[in-house]
This record gives C-alpha cells, structure tokens and sequence, in this order.
C-alpha cells in the first residue's frame, strides 16, 4: 500500500497544542445536536467538560460564522442540563431561604415603556405588606423582582450575567440605566402657561384640565401657578375681571372663588337649552315627536298651500336634493318604508273647487302639484334626517336594470273624473222601489210620534260614525245598509252598498266597463254564489 504525503507543512490543530482532544459533537447546524447547545458562558460547565477558555473561544468564533451565514436557519437552543443551578444573583441572595407566608405584590407588569422609577416605587410599596424579616428583605425584593417584569423588560433580566447581581440597590441601578429612555421628563411650573381656555370651553372644565396638569409638577410654585391660571383665562369672562381685582395666594383658594361663576355659566346653559327646544317645538318639532301619527294641520293651514311661508325655510325644494330618481319613484321608495313614512289626508273642500289640471302623488288629490307639496318637502326632510333615502342622494346616472323584468312605475296623474251609479237591488221589507222605501221610513218615525223631517244631503268627507245611540227609534226587522260613493281609478262609483249581511264582495261587470277596465285585466277566478232563495250564478274572475 503506498502512502501519499503531504507536500505542504502540517497543521497541528489548537487542541493539540494545549494537550488534550476535545470530544466534540456533531457540528451539522441542521442536525439536532448543534454547537449552540454544546457551549455555554458557564465556567463550571466549561470545567466539567474539560475544555478551556482558549479552545471555547475558538468554538464561540465558528457558531457565530455558522450563524452568519445566508440562508441557514438557525436552530432552536436547547437547554443544558444543570442550567437551573446557575443564577443571575451572588450566593448570598441565591442561597436565601424565602419565608412561606411571601407573596408576590399583585400590580401591574411592567414591559418598559412607562417610567421606570414609578414602577419601582409601587414595587417597593407593594413589598412593604409582606411580614419578611429584616435579614431576608433584601433577598426577597431581589427574587420578587422579576415577577412584576413582562415583554422586553422580563427578556433583559433573563439577559444578565450569572452571579452579577449583589444586592437590591445594584438591580435598581441597572434597571433604571437599562430603561432610562421611559423615564417622564421633570415638569416645571412655567409649563402651566401653556394651558389656555378655549372659547366654547366652559369655566368647570378649564378648572379640571388645569387641575390635572399641576397634578404632575413635583416641586409646584404657587404664585406661577395662580398667574399661569389666570392668563389662561378668556380675557372677556367675568372669573378673569374678578381676579384681576381680588389677586388670589393659592389654587385652592382660586377654585373656592370659582364656584360662584361656575354655577352661573350652569344656569345660562340651562336656560339656553330651555329657549332651542321651545323654539324648535314652534318651528314644527311635530315631525320628530309624532313620527308614527297620522298627519294632520291645523284648521287655519291650507293642505294644498304651495306658497313658502316663514316656517319653511328649512325645507328646501325637492330638486335642490339631487334624487337620482324622479318624483314619481321617490313616492314609490316612501311608500317601501312602510310605518316610517306618514302620508296626509285629502283635503275636506269639495272636488269641484280643486284644480283638475294639477295633481300631487303625496296626497293622491288634485288641487297642486307634486313637486311644489310642501307636505312633501317637510316629510322627506324628516326622512333625511332619520337616515332613510340617503342611497337615492346623487347624480342622476344610468341604472341597469333586468331586461325580463318590468319596472315598477307610479301611477299618471288621472284625467278628470267621471260618475258611474252603481245602482243595487231593492229590500224584501221596504220594497223595490224608492218610493216605497221612503214611504217605509216615514212610517217608522210615525210610529214614535215623530214629524218626518226633510233631510239635505250628506256632505263630502266627513266621518260618519254609529253607536248604540242611534239604534233608537229603529223599526225591527229591518234591512238598513250603509250607501257610500268612493274614487277609484279616477272615477266616482257612487251607491256602493255596505251590508253587514252579506258575506262577498260583488262588482258588477257593467261598472269595470264603464271605468275602462276590460275583460282581459280580469284574473279569471270562477267561485259559485247561492242566493236566500237558492239561486246560483257564477263569477267571472277577481
């Protein structure tokens, strides 16, 4: 076998030199079994496993060029055992014996970014309920210590060098050193001119704010404290004359003289709010109180009034809202509020003193137009201020729509009106006629001893109401219907018949044609009515 040698000198490795052959694991820094683990800056460690300072230095110098090192992630430390033993106190606090009854002062933790000084002193404050004996205060201070430390401050005493704290005093010193930067800045008496009133800030709250910054002056001057207060002051108030004229020694004796003014400014608030809420109930507060009332005016105010009056001043015209919709659509998105929106009622004058020519969506009657209600105008100002309609506010931009869908439309303004008589069958008791009706109603007011009294007819609009009172002097049996005349589809249907009696509802078809509704609008719907005397017809639809 041929041996080759080296033409080059030989390296003699630095263990060598020192001689012994250290036992060194694996390097891999992938593997589980790193340098990391393998060293540590514990001399007894470094005795134990009989390397010395020269050979760790050397293993310290190749994990950090390891470590350095693109792309290598760096393992996860593991601990050493025997690492327990080692601790950041000398023996003398290490190798105290904590009472039993010691417990941990419960405070807030500190993570460094407070004033390290206060933390201290709650500390040492917090210490003092504990019963610990005079020779064992400070190895218990030392070890409590780190119990109260969270976040960076915790991970800077984990840090320190084993054996390197002596005493309570030395780890209050590297502790204020370490977090210095927190520490609050000594505040001076002349700061306080910095603390100024407002101009809608009221005298109580000036007094609260000054207050709590003269708070954090360690060494506080009076006199500078009293002038600083009273520059502070608005230069117009009446506190600032009296103090201009009556000089005060103290604060305390400012806030005493403050007193009389405050309450003053108190009452002059109050008052004023008394006066904004007066006045905003007479300028028609109505809106917000009855906001689920029906809507009614007062008989002095005209329903169809589209003059601008004083009290509608803060209702601006519809346009000047920028709907992205038009009017018509609007009363459609009013109506999907449901109870939220009110609508009024008609007017109570009859019809043929209205404007046909003009008619208003809002009140579905004639008499004005849509745009120029100004019922409209309050109520979609109200609406406004609730929050609904806001999604409509805008530029008026092209909406897409589903093309197999209809869109929903308001109903046109109806042309002028017309009559249709609906006219009803005749009473089985009264007869069939007229006359015979009134003659029967004559007779039942005969048979009381009264006079037949010519009657006028029934006027348009009003409410008509019946209760036990008007069953007196009624004829029984009797067959007495109520004869209404009702607007639909802009037309008058005249002598509908409500009879309690009956249990459907008939239209006849003569009157769906003389209103302009043909055959085929009708949904087919067949049901079959039986009269008293046995009768049967069938209905053409719903």
């Amino acid at each position: 076998m041929q041996t080759i040698a080296s033409t080059g000198p030989s390296i003699i490795p630095e263990s060598q030199q020192y001689g012994f052959t250290p036992n060194v694991p694996n390097l891999n820094p992938m593997g589980g079994n790193t340098l990391n683990n393998y060293l540590t800056t514990n001399h007894g460690f470094v005795q134990d496993t009989g390397i010395n300072h020269a050979m760790a230095r050397e293993l310290q110098k190749l994990k950090d060029m390891i470590s350095s090192v693109p792309g290598v992630v760096k393992p996860i430390p593991e601990i050493v055992d025997g690492s327990h033993k080692v601790s950041r106190f000398a023996p003398p606090i290490c190798d105290a014996e904590v009472p039993k009854r010691f417990h941990i002062p419960t405070m807030k933790l500190y993570d460094g970014t407070t004033d390290p000084e206060e933390h201290i002193a709650q500390y040492r404050e917090r210490m003092e309920i504990n019963p610990i004996p005079e020779k064992l205060k400070e190895a218990c201070l030392c070890k409590g210590f780190g119990s109260t430390l969270t976040g960076s401050a915790l991970k800077w005493l984990l840090s320190l060098p084993p054996y390197s704290i002596t005493s309570f005093a030395n780890l209050v010193n590297l502790f204020n050193n370490q977090f210095s930067c927190s520490r609050k800045f000594e505040r001076l008496t002349s700061d306080l001119y910095r603390i100024t009133q407002s101009h809608n800030e009221s005298l109580r709250d000036y007094i609260t704010k000054f207050s709590k910054e003269s708070l954090d002056i360690p060494n506080l001057d009076m006199a500078t404290a009293v002038e600083a207060f009273k520059m502070g002051l608005l230069k117009d108030s009446l506190f600032y004359d009296d103090l201009v004229m009556t000089p005060c020694r103290n604060l305390d004796e400012v806030r005493t003289r403050a007193l009389r003014f405050i309450r003053l400014e108190d009452d002059k608030r109050i008052q004023e709010r008394q006066i904004g809420s007066s006045k905003q109930e007479k300028q028609g507060s109505s809106f917000k109180n009855n906001k689920f009332k029906s809507y009614h005016r007062n008989d002095n105010q005209n329903v169809h009034a589209v003059d601008q009056e004083e009290d509608d001043e803060d209702y601006p015209p519809i346009s000047e809202y920028c709907f992205s919709i038009d009017n018509h659509e609007l009363i459609l998105a009013m109506q999907n509020l449901g109870e939220k929106a009110r609508w009024p009622r008609k007017n109570d004058k009859p019809s043929g003193t209205k404007d046909k020519s003009k008619w208003c969506a809002y009140h579905e009657d004639f008499g004005h137009l849509t745009e120029e209600c100004i019922a409209l105008r309050k109520e979609i100002g109200y609406l406004l201020s609730k929050g609904h309609l806001k999604e409509l506010l805008g530029r008026k931009k092209q909406r897409t729509q589903d093309p197999e869908r209809i869109p929903e439309k308001a109903p046109a303004p109806p042309a002028n009106a017309q009559v249709i008589n609906f006219i009803s069958g005749g009473s089985d008791i009264c007869g069939t006629s007229f006359s015979a009706a009134k003659r029967h109603a004559t007779e039942a007011k005969m048979d009381n001893g009264e006079r037949p009294i010519r009657t006028s007819s029934v006027s348009e609009g009003k409410t008509i109401t019946f209760d036990e009172d008007d069953r007196i002097n009624i004829q029984d049996p009797h067959h007495d219907s109520l004869v209404i005349t009702l607007f639909i589809s802009n037309h008058f249907v005249r002598r509908i018949l409500i009879d309690g009696g009956s249990s459907v509802n008939i239209i006849q078809l003569d009157v769906l044609k003389k209103m302009g509704i043909p055959e085929s609008d009708i949904t087919p719907r067949s049901s079959v009515l039986v009269g008293f005397s046995g009768e049967t017809k069938k209905t053409l639809g719903a």
